[in-house]
Protein backbone atom coordinates (compact mmCIF):
# COMPACT_ATOMS: atom_id res chain seq x y z
CA UNK A 1 0.00 0.00 0.00
CA UNK A 2 2.83 2.24 1.01
CA UNK A 3 3.86 1.74 -3.43
CA UNK A 4 0.74 2.78 -4.29
CA UNK A 5 0.85 6.33 -1.94
CA UNK A 6 4.28 6.97 -2.80
CA UNK A 7 3.34 7.12 -6.92
CA UNK A 8 1.58 10.08 -6.96
CA UNK A 9 4.06 11.88 -4.61
CA UNK A 10 6.41 10.44 -7.54
CA UNK A 11 3.95 12.22 -10.07
CA UNK A 12 3.63 15.29 -8.52
CA UNK A 13 7.51 16.18 -7.78
CA UNK A 14 8.14 14.98 -11.51
CA UNK A 15 5.53 17.28 -12.56
CA UNK A 16 6.18 20.02 -10.71
CA UNK A 17 10.53 19.64 -11.83
CA UNK A 18 9.17 19.82 -15.70
CA UNK A 19 7.27 23.15 -15.07
CA UNK A 20 10.98 24.78 -13.97
CA UNK A 21 11.60 23.39 -17.37
CA UNK A 22 9.48 25.37 -19.28
CA UNK A 23 10.89 28.71 -18.00
CA UNK A 24 14.11 27.93 -20.07
CA UNK A 25 14.06 28.31 -23.99
CA UNK A 26 14.95 25.51 -26.07
CA UNK A 27 18.24 25.13 -28.07
CA UNK A 28 16.52 25.83 -31.73
CA UNK A 29 14.53 28.46 -29.95
CA UNK A 30 18.12 30.02 -29.22
CA UNK A 31 19.77 29.29 -32.17
CA UNK A 32 16.71 31.30 -34.00
CA UNK A 33 17.31 34.18 -31.85
CA UNK A 34 20.67 34.08 -32.72
CA UNK A 35 19.61 34.38 -36.56
CA UNK A 36 17.35 37.07 -36.21
CA UNK A 37 20.04 39.22 -34.64
CA UNK A 38 22.12 38.77 -37.08
CA UNK A 39 19.93 39.37 -39.52
CA UNK A 40 18.39 42.49 -37.99
CA UNK A 41 22.08 43.28 -37.22
CA UNK A 42 22.47 43.35 -41.13
CA UNK A 43 19.68 44.91 -41.91
CA UNK A 44 20.21 48.10 -39.28
CA UNK A 45 23.41 48.29 -41.09
CA UNK A 46 22.18 48.87 -44.31
CA UNK A 47 23.35 46.11 -45.66
CA UNK A 48 20.14 43.93 -47.04
CA UNK A 49 18.41 45.78 -49.81
CA UNK A 50 17.91 46.06 -53.58
CA UNK A 51 21.14 47.51 -54.41
CA UNK A 52 23.17 44.94 -53.47
CA UNK A 53 24.66 42.85 -56.79
CA UNK A 54 23.93 38.94 -56.48
CA UNK A 55 27.92 38.61 -55.50
CA UNK A 56 27.33 41.06 -52.49
CA UNK A 57 24.29 39.04 -51.88
CA UNK A 58 26.15 35.81 -52.01
CA UNK A 59 29.04 37.10 -49.75
CA UNK A 60 26.74 38.53 -47.45
CA UNK A 61 24.70 35.03 -46.74
CA UNK A 62 28.51 33.35 -46.76
CA UNK A 63 29.79 35.80 -43.64
CA UNK A 64 25.91 35.49 -41.96
CA UNK A 65 26.42 32.06 -42.02
CA UNK A 66 30.36 32.08 -40.77
CA UNK A 67 28.75 34.38 -38.10
CA UNK A 68 26.16 32.43 -36.80
CA UNK A 69 28.52 28.80 -36.99
CA UNK A 70 31.80 30.71 -34.57
CA UNK A 71 28.68 31.93 -32.46
CA UNK A 72 26.35 29.20 -32.44
CA UNK A 73 27.62 26.96 -29.48
CA UNK A 74 28.69 29.81 -26.83
CA UNK A 75 25.50 31.76 -27.69
CA UNK A 76 22.96 28.82 -27.54
CA UNK A 77 24.80 27.96 -24.34
CA UNK A 78 24.48 31.23 -22.55
CA UNK A 79 20.96 31.41 -23.73
CA UNK A 80 19.20 28.79 -22.64
CA UNK A 81 20.99 28.27 -19.37
CA UNK A 82 20.62 32.18 -18.48
CA UNK A 83 17.93 33.67 -20.82
CA UNK A 84 14.24 33.76 -19.76
CA UNK A 85 12.32 32.11 -22.13
CA UNK A 86 9.46 35.24 -21.90
CA UNK A 87 12.85 37.05 -23.18
CA UNK A 88 14.15 34.52 -25.93
CA UNK A 89 10.30 34.96 -27.48
CA UNK A 90 9.64 38.38 -27.50
CA UNK A 91 13.26 39.15 -28.90
CA UNK A 92 12.47 35.87 -31.42
CA UNK A 93 9.09 38.40 -32.28
CA UNK A 94 11.02 41.71 -32.60
CA UNK A 95 11.10 43.55 -36.12
CA UNK A 96 14.35 45.51 -34.91
CA UNK A 97 16.88 46.18 -32.11
CA UNK A 98 14.88 48.62 -30.63
CA UNK A 99 11.80 46.60 -30.68
CA UNK A 100 14.56 43.79 -29.20
CA UNK A 101 16.00 46.05 -26.89
CA UNK A 102 13.02 46.66 -24.95
CA UNK A 103 12.93 42.59 -24.26
CA UNK A 104 15.09 42.83 -21.47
Amino acid sequence: MGSVRALPICVVLALASLAGCGNKPSKDQCAQLLEHVIDLEIKAGGASGAALTPEMKEDLETKRKQVIEANSEKYISTCTSKTPKRVVECQIGAPNLDELAKCE
